[in-house]
C-alpha cells in the first residue's frame, strides 16, 4: 500500500471522547480514496507506519466510545495537526477568545448532557500555547478572587475552586501547572487547617512532580503569595485567626512547618494585627522550636510580613 498524500486525508473524528472542560486530542483521518481510517500522531510524519481501519472497524470504535466522530463540514488534514475541544462554559469563563488559537478548522459540537463544545484544529504548538493561555487567565481570575483579598470579586470558595478545576484541565506546560498547585495551596490554607500544605504536596504535587521536594514547594508557596500580595491592593494587616493569643514564653500546642505557621497568621484572619503579637509569635517560635539561625530568621520575617512593617 502506497503512502497517502495530505490532500487525500480529511479529519473525521478525534481520539477518545468528550470529558470535562477541555483537552487536546489526536485527529482521526479518513483516506478518501481507500475509505480507510487512522489515528494520526502530531509527533510522527504521515509516512510513519499506522494501523488503518475499515469503515466498519471505525464505526465500532465510535460505538465503543474510543473515537468521537465529528459533525460536518470535514476539515482537511495538515502537517502536525492537533485538535482541542473546549466547553462553552470554559470559554465563557475566560477572557481568551477562541480566535486567538488561529485555528485552521473549527466545529460546533453538541456534547453530553446538553453541554456544547467547540472543536478547534491547529498545529500542536498553537494548541498547547492556546490552552496554556486559558489556564493562566483562569488562574489570574482565581487569584483575584481569593477570600482575603480586598479587591476580590463576590465569589464563593466553590466558585474559585471551579475556576481552578477548569485551569487544570487546560494547563499543558509544567510551569503553568506548578503555579496552579501553588495557588491551590494558598486557597486551601486560607480555608483549612495547618496540615493542609503538607497534604497537598503528598497527595497531588508529588505524584505529578516527584522531584519537587517539600522544602522547595513550601518556599515557593510563600514566595508566590508575597508576589501576589504585592500585585493586589494593599492588605490590611492580619494575624493569627482561630489561634489564641500567645504570651511571651508560651509555646503553641503544636508547631507546624515554618511556612504553614506564616500562612495561618497572614491569611486566615480579618482582624488588624498588633505588632506585639507578631513579635511574640516570632520570638516564641524562634527561641523554642527553631533549629538554626536561618529558620529563626524565617519566623521573624514572617512576623514582619504579617504586619506589613519592616521595623518589627
Amino acid at each position: 500500500m502506497r503512502e497517502p498524500l495530505l490532500e487525500e486525508l480529511e479529519i473525521v473524528a478525534f481520539d477518545g471522547t468528550l470529558r470535562g472542560f477541555c483537552a487536546p486530542v489526536l485527529p482521526v483521518v479518513r483516506w478518501k480514496g481507500q475509505d480507510l481510517y487512522a489515528k494520526i500522531s502530531a509527533e510522527e510524519p504521515l509516512s510513519a507506519p499506522k494501523a488503518w481501519h475499515s469503515a466498519e472497524e471505525f464505526q465500532a470504535l465510535c460505538d465503543q466510545g474510543l473515537v468521537t466522530r465529528l459533525p460536518g463540514p470535514i476539515g482537511e488534514m495538515f502537517e502536525g495537526a492537533m485538535l482541542a475541544y473546549l466547553s462553552r462554559e470554559l470559554l465563557s469563563s475566560t477572557s481568551i477568545a477562541e480566535t486567538q488559537c488561529d485555528a485552521r478548522c473549527r466545529w460546533d459540537f453538541p456534547g453530553p448532557e446538553h453541554s456544547d463544545y467547540v472543536v478547534l484544529g491547529a498545529p500542536v504548538r498553537k494548541i498547547s500555547l492556546f490552552l496554556d493561555s486559558i489556564a493562566d487567565d483562569l488562574r489570574r481570575s482565581a487569584e483575584r478572587s481569593l477570600p482575603y483579598s480586598p479587591s476580590r470579586r463576590d465569589m464563593s470558595l466553590a466558585a474559585i475552586q471551579h475556576l481552578l478545576d477548569m485551569a487544570f484541565a487546560a494547563a499543558q506546560s509544567p510551569p503553568i501547572r506548578k503555579r496552579l498547585y501553588l495557588l491551590v495551596a494558598i486557597l486551601r490554607i486560607q480555608t483549612s487547617d495547618s496540615d493542609t500544605l503538607d497534604t497537598i504536596h503528598k497527595l497531588l504535587v508529588e505524584k505529578e512532580f516527584p522531584t519537587w521536594r517539600w522544602e522547595d514547594f513550601s518556599r515557593e508557596v510563600l514566595r508566590y503569595e508575597q508576589i501576589s500580595q504585592q500585585k493586589r491592593e494593599k492588605l490590611d494587616p492580619v494575624i493569627l485567626s482561630r489561634i489564641p493569643a500567645i504570651e511571651l514564653g508560651q509555646l503553641p500546642m503544636f508547631v507546624p512547618r515554618v511556612e504553614t505557621v506564616l500562612f495561618q497568621g497572614m491569611l486566615r484572619s480579618g482582624s488588624r494585627a498588633r505588632i506585639t503579637d507578631a513579635q511574640r509569635m516570632g520570638e516564641n517560635v524562634a527561641r523554642g522550636v527553631c533549629h538554626s539561625e536561618t529558620e529563626a530568621m524565617q519566623y521573624m520575617q514572617a512576623a514582619r510580613l504579617i504586619v506589613g512593617r519592616s521595623d518589627v
